[in-house]
């Protein structure tokens, strides 16, 4: 599975998610506690459906905005591939 199909994979399945710095990244709000349970709950979502790459887990930061869905910044061309816009 490739990292743009893992980020979709985590919105699909609830989560905030985004693609940053070439790494599929789900994003939380809370404490520590969230981000455990989100880590808990990406893990097994992503290794269910066979992506084996690296992940992150972050929390919000403070006055900035949490990311947009993340597939909005990629644009598919003829061949069906997915390239940054």
């Amino acid at each position: 599975m490739e990292k743009e199909n893992a980020v979709r994979l985590l919105e699909k399945n609830g989560f905030t998610a985004a693609f940053e710095s070439g790494v599929p990244m789900a994003v939380y709000e809370g404490g520590e506690k969230e981000m455990n349970d989100t880590y808990e709950k990406a893990v097994r979502i992503l290794r269910d459906n066979g992506y084996m790459g690296s992940f992150g887990v972050r929390g919000a930061a403070k006055g900035k905005l949490l990311p947009k869905a993340s597939y909005a910044s990629f644009k598919e061309n003829n061949d069906g591939q997915l390239s940054f816009i």
